[in-house]
């Protein structure tokens, strides 16, 4: 089995370590033993509310969901090869860290495999943001795509991962060379022109087609 975050990971972060009115949620991809029912009574025992459900079942609210993603590889001999994506709640604030924090810990005392078709997926809600504020964000991702691309494996970085693309080198943005990217992002001038220049479809490492649906800008690592 492998670890999802170091044991030399910081201490349990606190109800005041981030802002109660932030969201966000985390989609958590791995490959866990065949018997998954034995996989949930193991993280209820460690206190966490879970439940196996399909990808399109509504999530009651405080409810991690187990289920099946199709998109994650491992090999059909492989005896773990239970391809699941763990999803959280919607979180909020230090409260929210501090449960995210809790199931970390209980999913890495599991026998969990992990390879490199398998990612983290972090969606933050943008309800209350006005869209100057999502435009910035997406001019400043853009602009430092490479610093983020270097805090991940360098199977997640590029155009490595199909799952995981470039928001700088899509057809539609590529073209604006050096600080035209930026520029170009400045003169969206509503949500739907940002959208198709920044993340033409929703496999990009910001995906802007979650805002339609859930409110939230999803960054896939």
């Amino acid at each position: 089995g492998r670890s999802l975050c170091s044991p030399r990971s910081p201490d349990m972060p606190s109800r005041k370590s981030l802002d109660p009115k932030i969201t966000f949620g985390v989609e958590i991809e791995l490959s866990i033993p065949q018997n998954s029912r034995s996989v949930l009574d193991q993280l209820r025992r460690k206190g966490i509310n879970c439940a196996e459900l399909s990808r399109i079942s509504n999530q009651p609210d405080g409810v991690w969901k187990v289920t099946h993603d199709g998109s994650i590889q491992c090999p059909c001999h492989d005896p773990n090869c239970q391809t699941r994506e763990l999803v959280s709640p919607i979180l909020r604030g230090g409260k929210g860290l501090m449960n995210l924090h809790q199931t970390l810990q209980s999913v890495n005392a599991l026998d969990l495999s992990l390879n490199k078709s398998m990612g983290v997926h972090v969606h933050v809600g943008m309800s209350k943001f006005k869209f100057g504020a999502i435009r910035r964000i997406c001019q400043q991702f853009v602009r430092f795509e490479y610093a983020f691309d270097e805090i991940v494996p360098p199977s997640r970085r590029g155009d490595e991962n199909k799952y995981t693309r470039s928001n700088r080198n899509n057809p539609r943005l590529s073209w604006h060379e050096g600080g035209g990217l930026v520029a170009a992002i400045g003169r969206c001038g509503g949500m739907e022109e940002l959208r198709n220049l920044v993340s033409p479809d929703r496999y990009y490492k910001l995906n802007l087609h979650s805002f339609l649906k859930h409110r939230t800008l999803e960054f896939r690592q």
